[in-house]
Parts: C-alpha cells; structure tokens; sequence
C-alpha cells in the first residue's frame, strides 16, 4: 500500500505508529528514516530537518518509502495555501499549521491538502482555549490535531494530558 492508500485509509479508529525525524543533516536523516521505516506509519520530517535541508528531503524519503505517511512538519504561520502547496507537491502526504494561525493561513493549508489529495495537522502549541479553537478549525476541514507541547514547555514541567483530556472529552467530527 503507499503512502497515499494509506491516508485514505487514515481514520482514528486506527493507532498509527509515527516517528519524528528531528536531526539537521541530510544524510543522518535518510540513514534513520531507512532504520525506522519498517517499524512506523508515518515518518515525520520534523521542522529542524525541513529548515536545513528543504523540499529535498521531503522528496527523497517519499521516493525511499512510498508506503509510508510523510508528514513535513512546516508549522505554517501565514500563507499557508503557498507556503505548504510545494511541499504537498514534493510528496508530503500530511503537512502542519499552527492553531495560533489566522483563520485565512490554515483555510489555505487545506485547500493546498485538497488540491494534492492530502491532509492538514493543526499544531495546538500555544494556542488559547483549545476546544474552542479545534470547534472552528473543524469547521474549517481539519480532521488531525495535535497535541503538542513544545521543548521549551516540557523544560518548564509543562505536559500535553490536561489539554489531551480536554480535547478527547469535544471529539471533534
């Protein structure tokens, strides 16, 4: 199955098995991803990786491993649609967005997922009343949302559950 039978089959009744691929270098990164592949859903090209080494790592791992999910983890904060568009191009199946991001950014990191037959993750770091939020960006044609507590939070003990619990309790449609 590749990549992108997969995420038709994407649904949340299914656990799905994915891995961050947070390491700058190129080559590391590919060495890894190769190491993990057989053991994951979806491979994460975290956003340290795509600000070193661009689309072409997201092209080179869709090429190494069409059946896996590839997630770029772009955190999009404004122009979404043109920002996210060459990387749904470049074989992303999932990219990111920020919740915090003006409703206009993340309607055209959808649109962009549209047009490639793809999905959006909304990222819920630092974003206010989330349930809130997750009400509209659903309404907007989100499907995954994701709990995330950044690095610089977890320094400070902060921890993903209370706002997990919260969420679980909505299940957004």
């Amino acid at each position: 199955m590749t990549g992108s039978e997969n995420l038709m089959a994407f649904h949340m009744t299914k656990p799905f098995i994915w891995i961050a691929l947070d390491l700058l270098d190129f080559h590391e990164t590919i060495a890894l991803a190769k190491q993990v592949a057989p053991y994951v859903d979806i491979l994460e090209i975290g956003t340290p990786c795509i600000k070193s080494n661009g689309l072409g790592v997201v092209s080179e791992i869709q090429e190494r491993f069409p059946a896996r999910l590839i997630l770029a983890d772009l955190k999009t904060m404004d122009a979404g649609e043109y920002e996210s568009t060459p990387f749904y191009a470049a074989g992303a199946d999932i990219c990111t967005v920020l919740g915090v991001s003006d409703l206009a950014t993340i309607a055209g990191v959808v649109r962009a997922a549209q047009q490639h037959n793809a999905r959006v993750q909304i990222d819920l770091i630092n974003v206010p009343h989330k349930t809130e939020r997750v009400k509209v960006l659903s309404r907007l044609g989100a499907r995954i949302i994701g709990i995330h507590t950044g690095l610089d939070g977890q320094a400070m003990g902060q921890t993903p559950f209370s706002d997990l619990r919260e969420i679980v309790v909505f299940r957004p449609g």
